[in-house]
């Protein structure tokens, strides 16, 4: 039986909302009569076992680590109480062989779940107790974070948001990624709702422009704010027409000032045709790079959901000299383009492992795989400005 939970502690705080969503009758209809979930109804459906009295609600930040996922994310001051559902993938794994303490609980239906806590970090972390379940092609989690936890089992402890309760909501069979239109109604009818709903047409594909492949570099690299300006980049021109380019300044602060251009094209100049390595240009400075075929860590936590983009990836080089400034050239031979990463303006290096330092290429070599950063991006990445806001035409 569904219940709304009432914790003293919680009084103090300042409510959102009074209002009671009623989902008591609320059933999960046969399959062919199931709609899809919404955030508000998942926080709709939370509300029926977690504490009304919230701060905060809005439809969980997925980030680009979750970007399959549904979620919302109710605050009570500082605890935050986050639900989730994705698509289950593979076998599921036993969290009690990650987690610091686990064990197995079940839902009010008989349905194992995991309910798994990590001990708060004196100055450090507070800690976080969450339950997992997975229901057919579906993983759901609620998590918990903010609450001092110490070793013992959550549910002997006294915490902001109840074990128990987080325990009720995600075994609610209503949580699914395809659920009951009572359960969407009620969220529409969900008060002080703050929203953050994603786009649901952001990862559309779409041709690129110069400041979009600025933008696409940037979203998988940071630093927004190292570049005084973003421009078109005077590179096009030998890259054939339709070609893309953008260029970034940054430097300074003592740093001589550094260029970098990223450049697409359709129609790659003859020395970057066929094996780069084997021209006269580059004869001995060169190397060729397999591609990625998965993103790792640091890439795949901000790179858009596209999969690496197939091709050979080469880094060329010319040392700085008398008289010569040197520059670093790094390209990925696409079946359908050429990408291509120029950086200049400082001493370049005439070995391989200082060059590969210099343009910190561990990072790089996987940038130049990266989906998006081509004649092609998202409509996400397109649309969004903020992050080149240095841009000069």
């Amino acid at each position: 039986m569904r219940r709304l939970a009432a914790i003293g502690m919680l009084l103090v705080l300042v409510a959102c909302g009074e209002e009671s969503v009623d989902l008591s009758d609320a059933v999960l209809p046969k399959a062919s009569e199931r709609v899809p979930i919404t955030d508000r109804a998942i926080a709709a459906i939370g509300l029926e076992h977690l504490p009304e009295r919230t701060k905060h609600r809005r439809s969980m930040d997925r980030g680009n680590q979750y970007v399959d996922a549904m979620g919302a994310e109710l605050d009570y001051g500082e605890v935050s109480v986050q639900i989730m559902i994705e698509p289950a993938e593979g076998e599921a794994d036993d969290m009690c062989e990650v987690a610091v303490d686990c064990i197995e609980v079940k839902a009010e239906d008989g349905t194992p779940m995991t309910l798994g806590w990590q001990a708060a970090e004196p100055e450090e972390d507070p800690g976080v107790v969450w339950v997992r379940v997975r229901r057919g092609d579906d993983e759901i989690r609620v998590s918990e974070s903010g609450s001092v936890l110490t070793e013992e089992d959550p549910r002997e402890q006294t915490l902001v948001v109840a074990a128990e309760d987080l325990i009720a909501a995600a075994g609610d069979p209503l949580l699914r990624l395809r659920t009951s239109p009572d359960a969407v109604a009620a969220g529409e009818e969900l008060d002080d709702w703050e929203g953050g709903e994603p786009d649901p047409d952001a990862r559309d594909i779409v041709p690129s422009t110069d400041r979009a492949l600025a933008a696409a570099y940037l979203s998988t690299r940071g630093g927004y704010g190292e570049f005084s300006s973003i421009e078109p980049s005077p590179l096009k021109a030998m890259f054939g027409e339709g070609a893309l380019g953008a260029r970034l300044h940054g430097g300074g602060l003592g740093t001589a000032p550094i260029v970098i251009d990223w450049l697409a094209t359709s129609q790659p100049p003859a020395w970057l045709k066929g094996d780069p390595c084997a021209t006269d240009r580059f004869r001995g400075r060169c190397k060729e790079y397999a591609p990625f075929e998965e993103y790792e860590a640091g890439i795949a936590e901000m790179a858009p959901p596209l999969p690496p983009a197939p091709g050979p990836i080469y880094l060329m080089w010319t040392p700085t000299a008398p008289g010569v400034p040197g520059e670093v050239w790094a390209v990925q031979q696409r079946p359908d383009q050429l990408v291509a990463f120029h950086q200049t303006g400082f001493r370049v290096p005439a070995r391989l492992a200082a060059v590969e330092t210099a343009v910190e290429w561990a990072y790089l070599h996987q940038q130049l795989g990266v989906g998006t950063i081509g004649l092609q991006t998202t409509t996400e990445i397109a649309e969004d400005t903020s992050i080149t806001r240095a841009w000069r035409e």
